[in-house]
């Protein structure tokens, strides 16, 4: 289904993947759902992105659900060093000092730097591993008031 929509003036076209029937669900309907789950769909956006499960290497249905299992394996993984990372003492310091935003681990950066490692790309000891990860933290800017600014 594609449908115009309207932002700051600005008119483009947004295309959304449905299996709801035609017959039950008319264009509004369907825009009020995807308006309502808008935030869970860029959520799997970002993990889309962080796992680089936006392309599959494979057009075999089972090694294409092979490449899945072993992302969402690594993104898994991941997730457990971020937890590690932003409990720990040095993390806290450093997130004690960043003055204007709060702050937390840069998860795609998280997930880059343990792909190189994993594969040998980055070869490092796993004590520099952990450091840098701990140095590397990105602003959360919750409520943000400032529009975006376009060219």
């Amino acid at each position: 289904m594609r449908f115009k929509a309207a932002c700051e003036g600005n008119e483009s076209f947004i295309t959304v993947c449905t299996n709801l029937s035609e017959a039950e669900f008319g264009t509004e309907d369907i825009k009020q759902i995807y308006r309502l789950r808008w935030q869970v769909e860029v959520g799997f956006r970002g993990l889309k992105r962080n796992t680089d499960l936006e392309w599959t290497h494979s057009r075999k249905l089972d090694l294409v659900q092979a490449e899945i299992y072993a992302k969402m394996t690594l993104y898994n993984l991941c997730s457990r060093l971020r937890n590690k990372v932003e409990r720990s003492r040095q993390h806290q310091k450093r997130i004690a000092q960043a003055k204007k935003h709060k702050q937390k681990a840069d998860f795609g950066f998280i997930i880059k730097t343990i792909q190189q490692w994993l594969f040998k790309k980055a070869r490092i000891s796993l004590s520099t591993l952990e450091d840098l990860l701990l140095a590397r933290i990105s602003p959360i800017r919750e409520g943000r008031a400032d529009t975006r600014k376009k060219k």
